[in-house]
């Protein structure tokens, strides 16, 4: 028996025969409710769309942290001060060769040079730029007097200090009722008497100024060897003179002696207080009536 052949599939109509269908997206229901939700989702929160209408908060201007800040820049700022300025009020120190302070000497002149210079330039009060090498060559050529001269800026304060030592004070210079401080450079170191000096009588006239030359330090040092010479030898000097009128005469006074003894400062002293001591021993007991003049070398005379 034969079979029956199946019919041949045509291929153009596999081709176009369609895929498998997708099964139709459901359609979603409307809701009002639902609707509303997803439009008051998307946007922004009551705060936030109110925010953008109130005005801004005003900050205080300042805070704890502002405060503690600028508190503490002011503390800074005072211990900066502290340590670097130094104030154009000084004090001086006078002190001796050997260190010690040496209270008989008037400082108010020197104190008010020691002002003028560090208020002269700005950079002398500051602890820093100040010229403490400057300043103490300036005091000097103002007052020669000066032996030495050094500037401290303190570590803690704002005051200098100036250390000064002052030509050796020798005499005590009397004139009139004012009595003085007499340097061994012949300047007036201070005002008032010193009971251990030996004292000078000034009959000149001529003014006498604190811190101020008076007499050359030659004619000072003329005073202290004739001085010395006369009291080694045992005799009791009282006072020296300088007399009016007479530049280069120094007269002393003799302690229980009615008569005083004329020298002169231009020549050697060591020979006058020589033959000064050599002429009242010799006289012993007789007095001169007036005086005894040794200005001329190699005589004396009396009167």
């Amino acid at each position: 028996m034969f079979k029956k052949k199946a019919p041949a599939i045509d291929n153009s109509e596999r081709k176009r025969r369609p895929g498998a269908r997708q099964a139709p997206a459901k359609t979603q229901s409307y809701s009002y409710y639902t609707n509303r939700q997803v439009s008051q989702a998307s946007q922004p929160p009551p705060s936030m769309r109110l925010r953008a209408n109130t005005e801004p908060v005003k900050e205080r201007w300042y805070t704890k942290k502002s405060v503690r800040f600028w508190a503490t820049l002011g503390v800074a700022a005072v211990i900066v001060i502290e340590l670097t300025f130094l104030s154009s009020n000084g004090r001086v120190t006078v002190i001796d060769g050997s260190g010690n302070l040496n209270k008989d000497v008037d400082v108010t002149a020197y104190e008010k040079t020691f002002d003028q210079l560090l208020s002269a330039s700005i950079l002398n009060q500051n602890k820093l730029t100040v010229d403490t090498n400057g300043i103490a060559r300036k005091m000097q050529a103002a007052h020669p007097e000066l032996e030495s001269v050094t500037v401290i800026t303190p570590l803690i304060g704002i005051r200098p200090g100036l250390y000064i030592h002052v030509s050796e004070s020798v005499f005590t210079l009397k004139q009139d009722a004012t009595s003085y401080v007499l340097s061994a450079a012949g300047y007036i170191t201070g005002r008032g008497a010193v009971s251990s000096l030996p004292v000078v009588i000034d009959e000149t006239g001529e003014q006498v100024t604190v811190a101020k030359q008076l007499l050359p330090s030659s004619h000072v040092d003329f005073m202290k060897t004739i001085w010395y010479e006369l009291s080694k030898q045992g005799i009791a000097t009282d006072t020296l003179i300088l007399p009016k009128g007479k530049a280069f005469e120094v007269d002393m006074r003799l302690k229980g002696k009615s008569y005083y003894l004329k020298f002169n400062v231009t020549e050697d002293a060591m020979r006058q207080s020589g033959a000064a001591v050599a002429v009242i021993q010799q006289l012993g007991d007789t007095n001169p009536k007036e005086y005894i003049d040794l200005r001329v070398p190699g005589k004396a005379y009396y009167k």
